[in-house]
């Protein structure tokens, strides 16, 4: 690695790596060649000149943007933010990661973005802690936010139906995939409906914020 660091800017290096990334991301999940573009390349110059992986890439982008300009709601409590995409690309996950360091609310504790488009009938979905919750007392813990809230609703059985794909991961990062009709009624759960206008929320952290420097650190 030194080596290459040592014959290549770390710009170029860079790009490449977000360049032979992109293939997993994309809505044909082309991994393979994106694993046998890498073998062959000789050198990260070939990689960010690659035009498979510039499509890839693009794509990656586009969808991106589109789910960037959708607004989040709140859950009753204030303490979750659900974004829905519906997006064929897997960027639930980095979306979850940029939206976490962007949203700004005293009670926010978990950023969630739901994916409807990625497998038919499921929620694929995607939980970050907020930059504007890191660092309380006591941690903020997603699983158990998420089982809480599920095992709150009107009906004993959600829990169970949501299925063992829910609250997974660990207390800073989570997500699964969920039938899309369970998912539905964990929205109303958390008093999240469908048929509402989005909740207003600040995109960033005031000017002057003690969290305003935050902001910039990766979730």
């Amino acid at each position: 690695m030194q080596a290459t660091f040592g014959t290549h800017n770390r710009k170029t290096i860079n790009n490449s790596a977000k360049l032979i990334n992109a293939p997993r991301r994309t809505a044909a999940y082309d991994v393979p060649k994106a694993w046998k573009t890498l073998i062959a390349a000789s050198s990260p110059v070939e990689l960010v000149k690659n035009r498979f992986l510039k499509e890839a890439r693009a794509e990656v982008i586009l969808e991106m943007k589109k789910a960037g300009r959708l607004v989040p709601k709140f859950s009753a409590d204030g303490k979750i933010a659900v974004i829905r995409i519906n997006s064929k690309a897997q960027i639930h996950s980095p979306i979850a990661a940029r939206q976490a360091r962007q949203l700004f609310s005293r009670e926010l504790q978990v950023v969630m973005v739901a994916n409807e488009g990625y497998a038919r009938g499921f929620v694929n979905y995607s939980c970050r802690v907020p930059t504007c919750a890191r660092g309380r007392d006591p941690p903020v813990n997603i699983p158990e936010i998420l089982i809480q809230a599920a095992e709150g609703a009107d009906d004993d059985s959600l829990r169970e139906r949501l299925g063992t794909r829910f609250a997974g991961g660990h207390k800073n990062a989570s997500g699964g995939m969920i039938p899309q009709a369970a998912f539905e009624e964990f929205l109303e759960a958390i008093g999240v409906s469908g048929d509402e206008e989005p909740s207003p929320s600040p995109k960033k952290s005031p000017k002057g914020s003690a969290n305003q420097g935050k902001l910039n650190e990766r979730s």
